[in-house]
């Protein structure tokens, strides 16, 4: 399963959506409803293991450091989970089986924060380290191992983290072109960095 959490509406202008609906990955149809977020919220980050779905941060309407989680192998309205370490939105979220990174996001402008969670307990994110420069409008994507944390308002540069153990991240490499709000992808191997901001890099992708 795959599910969505969050966003927000056209008309009314920037309305704050709390709704959660999923899809079976395995077969084509439209999204189902799963239930609702405690808070409608937009600009919400992700991150999952093989039983449990969190999502963190966001804008409802100003920054917030909720994080809530669902079971993805049933339906129902999220759940506290914990919190953040700070209130941010456009949070990169990525993770292995058991833990999840929060990276970067926008607080109200670009930070430098990583936190992480224990996906299978509950309680606040703990203190993961630094990335080697602030950015908001984050993207991330991980392997089972390794997480990457990609772009930024006007930032090329991908940070790279060691899932299971703590630490500030180390530089990986680049993005093709700079751009953000980005969407990231990866199958464990290999990770894939699609569209972004401004309006010439929408149809770029990248892969890693």
């Amino acid at each position: 399963r795959g599910v969505f959490a969050g966003g927000q509406t056209d008309s009314p202008e920037n309305s704050q959506l709390a709704i959660i609906d999923y899809i079976n990955i395995h077969s084509f149809g439209n999204t189902i409803d799963f239930g609702e977020l405690r808070t409608a919220d937009s600009r919400v980050s992700g991150c999952a293991s093989a039983i449990r779905g969190l999502f963190a941060g966001g804008s409802s309407p100003s920054d917030n450091d909720d994080i809530d989680y669902v079971v993805i192998s049933s339906e129902g309205n999220s759940v506290d989970f914990g919190n953040l370490s700070e209130a941010r939105q456009t949070i990169g979220g990525s993770s292995s089986s058991t833990r999840g990174i929060w990276a970067g996001g926008r607080a109200p402008s670009g930070v430098n924060t990583i936190d992480y969670s224990e996906i299978s307990t509950l309680g606040n994110a703990l203190d993961f380290g630094d990335l080697t420069q602030s950015r908001e409008w984050t993207t991330a994507t991980s392997s089972p191992v390794r997480s990457l944390i990609a772009n930024g308002e006007n930032v090329s540069n991908i940070d790279s983290v060691v899932i299971a153990s703590a630490g500030d991240a180390k530089s990986f490499g680049d993005l093709t072109v700079s751009r953000g709000g980005v969407g990231a992808v990866s199958n464990g191997v290999r990770g894939v960095f699609g569209g972004g901001n401004p309006a010439s890099a929408r149809n770029i992708i990248d892969f890693m």
